[in-house]
């Protein structure tokens, strides 16, 4: 089920919503992304648009009230993270009562009448927590995936009828709310999950009875970070880093999606006691990982490795991007 035209023409006039951006030293990509939305206007005009600055110190802030004063912009002070961020976005739009509440993350630009789709697809009730469905940047036929449902990522079959899909939680790159969906969902718990809260979140959605699932009409191109992407055997194999360095990364490091803490809570929270279990296995598999990627690195070259991980990754890597992104971070290719 989509959204009809008459719909998508009237959400296109009404301004009672938010898009809240999270955004930490990100000048360039901010400025891109307010740039963007300039463009789209009127579907999204500026002053719907709350940029949450944690604590940046490259001139974001400042280069946002020159350029954009129509934005309004909370401050953070470095320790608010990516759910904090967001959870005070959320609490700013709940005090100024506004009918829906978008995430986008700073990489993020939606297609234009993605915004507007969605925003039909909530009204109609749809849905209440809609996500997107993104692409990479500059790769448009490599999805992104975009929810999980049964503990699984969503499939492309599903994904590709181009009908509301649903799933148990949706990730954070370009998600839409009613607000009385969060109204009784409360706001993300950013103790638990200070960087990683957007599963946690509306898979709590989708346990209170509400519907959560992706509109797969509604497109935007992401700055996908490939590597950052790529599992721990191959991130350490084509790396030069020590493997205590890895191990403090994954296991100790708030920014990392296996941090010990925030994935032992997320697995309970998805499978109850035995998500205990679960943890033990996917952590232990994590430090096998590393260590095998070490042991890999010292028997052969980067420049073949990274041949290894292409073939084993055909047509889920854009070549070229992923050269690029190599490149910039001064790994051998």
């Amino acid at each position: 089920m989509s959204p009809s035209k008459t719909q998508r023409g009237k959400f296109a006039k009404e301004k009672n919503f938010l898009v809240i951006i999270p955004v930490h030293n990100s000048k360039e990509a901010t400025q891109k992304l307010l740039k963007h939305f300039k463009k789209l206007q009127p579907e999204v005009r500026l002053k719907n648009i709350l940029i949450v600055d944690d604590g940046s110190t490259d001139g974001t802030n400042k280069s946002i009230k020159k350029a954009f004063p129509k934005v309004s912009v909370l401050k953070g002070n470095g320790s608010l993270f990516w759910t904090g961020a967001i959870k005070a976005g959320m609490a700013y739009a709940i005090k100024r009562n506004y009918r829906q509440v978008f995430w986008l993350n700073h990489d993020c630009l939606p297609n234009k009448g993605a915004i507007t789709k969605i925003r039909a697809a909530l009204e109609e009730r749809i849905g209440d927590c809609i996500s997107g469905w993104c692409y990479v940047a500059g790769a448009r036929k490599y999805p992104v995936n975009p929810g999980f449902l049964n503990c699984k990522k969503i499939g492309l079959e599903k994904l590709n009828q181009k009908k509301f899909v649903i799933a148990d939680g949706v990730n954070g790159n370009f998600v839409g709310f009613r607000m009385d969906a969060i109204q009784k969902a409360g706001l993300p718990d950013e103790k638990k999950y200070p960087h990683y809260g957007d599963g946690p979140y509306t898979f709590e959605i989708s346990k209170k009875g509400l519907v959560v699932g992706i509109l797969p009409t509604a497109r935007a191109s992401l700055n996908y970070e490939i590597e950052r992407r790529l599992s721990p055997f191959w991130r350490v194999c084509i790396s030069d880093k020590p493997i205590r360095q890895w191990i403090k990364y994954y296991f100790l490091d708030i920014r990392s999606p296996y941090h010990f803490r925030n994935k032992l809570y997320l697995n309970i929270q998805l499978q109850g006691s035995k998500g205990a279990l679960s943890y033990l296995a996917k952590e232990i598999a994590v430090v096998s990982q590393i260590i095998a990627g070490a042991i890999f690195r010292r028997c052969l070259p980067a420049r073949h490795t990274i041949r290894l991980l292409l073939l084993f990754n055909k047509n889920k890597i854009p070549t070229p991007l992923f050269f690029a992104e190599l490149k910039a971070l001064g790994l051998n290719s």
